[in-house]
């Protein structure tokens, strides 16, 4: 039985674009389950490079591990939470498999004080992962984490190595809340999480929400930010608010009653007739899913659609202007500092009277995540490259970029018709308005422009035949920079071009002949992105020296 309190609240949607009093407020019960087996826990980035913050055990391996993890993080900001500082060992020596977890609970930056976490002889059976990939698993005892609170969140550290050799660690939450729900007349299955990031408090937005409908098709398909709490569904053609208590054992549920405003993709620095926008936008306490819902339920892609007003920042959003196709999301990285970022910002300001405009009108920049300004390395080190395009005033990456080989009628012909087009008219503007001998001048322009029109025309037919938007992603080829290393003299280093990949990297030559004891070398990046922005590039300066 659905367990459910109405009442009446006031004033609860200012701060969501709009307040209308007294309207209904259904209260549901939650009862608190297990949670091994609810989202994908905390997972924590595992480098083999030491924080020099911090001080470290001395190592049984050769190959010790190190992470972090912020407990109560903002999403966008990730410089926020409680900081704690992990460092991973093999008691048995390299090569014999992580079995040590260092986890600075006091958070003063010292792990060697601090007594190692070992594997549980008899860890429960639904906390541990089932996968042909997975080489080594190793689940850690439990350990409570203080948050900005006054809380704490019990988490099982679970450590996974990968046949190939990559190692995973997620801090998985002991807790979860279960209840059912009842929205627009359906009731729904509903499970209240802890995953990333991981907090003490139930009532955050980033507090992971799924719904299960107990009869009728599904909610729409993913999108980021769908399974949490600050997600807005559209159900029953209302847009509804999902809420919960500190400790989670109420579920809130009420319909929105705000304004609306108009969200549209613009013109960037070429025209194009086929456009639309699909994927998400992120507000501080907020997600709304974009696009245009089509009959079954599903949402497409969209030049315009209607969203609740207040401001927003693109998270995971998708754009096909022309041939080409934009995925957006926030940028989390600052200038020498990967996931460096602090708050973010939200510049879409979508109004009730004024419609918000997404056009790619401003600059675009290479951002260099690293190396820092001003690096130092020596022969024989390896060069890491980690570059992001970013739009600054919209304060986002461009996650992936992709185009469609469009096939284009030849200059030549182009020039051809075009002269076709006006040279008969100029000539019968200029001298042969009056004769009768030059009547015929006009209609060959017309003629012209009609087989100009005519050509355009049958390659988008073309175009629209082998690439059709139902296809998806299938025909786009992806566009990377091109990223190499320069002397000062722009002589290219012979070896240093580095192919595409998410991450570049270049070895320093050990016998590179340098112009004395040391020589500032420039990192030169050239992205190439069409109708989106042009041609953009971005230079990094770092010294290669022999006495580093």
């Amino acid at each position: 039985m659905l367990s459910m309190v109405v009442c009446l609240v006031t004033g609860l949607s200012v701060a969501l674009g709009g307040a209308v009093p007294d309207r209904d407020l259904a209260v549901f019960e939650l009862r608190e389950v297990a949670g091994f087996d609810v989202g994908y826990g905390h997972h924590c980035q595992c480098e083999d490079q030491a924080d020099p913050n911090v001080t470290y055990p001395a190592f049984s391996s050769a190959k010790p591990l190190y992470s972090f993890a912020r407990i109560d993080m903002e999403f966008g900001n990730y410089s926020s939470g409680v900081l704690y500082q992990l460092a991973m060992d093999e008691s048995g020596g390299t090569g014999t498999g992580y079995d040590r977890l260092y986890i600075d609970l006091d958070r003063d930056g010292d792990l060697a004080e601090e007594t190692p976490l070992t594997p549980m002889i008899d860890p429960p059976d639904a906390a541990q992962r089932k996968a042909d990939w997975i080489a080594q698993q190793v689940c850690f005892g439990f350990v409570d984490l203080s948050g900005e609170g006054s809380g704490s969140v019990q988490v099982l550290p679970r450590l996974t190595v990968s046949k190939e050799g990559y190692v995973r660690l997620a801090l998985i939450p002991t807790q979860a809340r279960r209840g059912e729900i009842e929205i627009a007349g359906r009731r729904f299955d509903v499970v209240l999480g802890n995953a990333y990031p991981v907090g003490t408090r139930w009532d955050r937005p980033a507090t992971l929400l799924t719904l299960t409908s107990q009869t009728g098709p599904q909610l729409s398909g993913y999108w980021s930010f769908r399974d949490r709490l600050m997600a807005m569904h559209k159900i029953g053609g209302t847009y509804w608010l999902l809420s919960a208590t500190p400790a989670g054992d109420q579920l809130l549920v009420e319909p929105y009653r705000g304004d609306f405003g108009t969200f549209a993709l613009g013109s960037a620095r070429r025209f194009a007739w086929s456009k639309g926008l699909g994927g998400t936008l992120l507000a501080q306490d907020r997600a709304v899913l974009v696009g245009k819902e089509s009959a079954n339920g599903e949402f497409e892609p969209a030049q315009t659609c209607e969203l609740p007003v207040g401001d927003y920042a693109p998270e995971d959003l998708s754009v096909y202007y022309g041939p080409l196709y934009v995925s957006m999301s926030g940028n989390p990285h600052a200038d020498g500092k990967p996931l460096g970022r602090g708050p973010r910002a939200y510049p879409l300001q979508i109004r009730k009277d004024a419609p918000c405009i997404l056009d790619f009108s401003d600059r675009a920049e290479i951002l260099f995540a690293w190396p820092p300004k001003g690096m130092r390395i020596k022969p024989g080190d390896e060069l890491t490259v980690n570059v992001v395009l970013v739009d600054p005033k919209l304060d986002v990456a461009i996650a992936g970029l992709r185009r469609l080989p469009l096939e284009q009628l030849p200059s030549y012909v182009k020039a051809t018709l075009g002269a076709i087009v006006v040279i008969p008219l100029l000539a019968w503007l200029l001298v042969g308005r009056g004769g009768r001998r030059h009547r015929f001048l006009p209609m060959l322009s017309l003629v012209g422009l009609v087989l100009l029109a005519g050509g355009m025309g049958a390659l988008h037919l073309v175009n629209g035949m082998l690439h059709p938007r139902g296809e998806g992603l299938r025909g786009y080829h992806e566009l990377d920079p091109e990223v190499a290393v320069y002397r000062a003299n722009g002589e290219m280093v012979p070896g240093s071009a580095m192919p595409a990949d998410h991450r570049y990297s270049w070895r320093v030559p050990g016998d590179l002949q340098l112009g004395g004891d040391e020589e500032i070398f420039t990192i030169k990046v050239v992205y190439e992105t069409y109708e989106l922005y042009g041609t953009v590039t971005g230079t990094r300066e770092f010294t290669i020296s022999k006495n580093e």
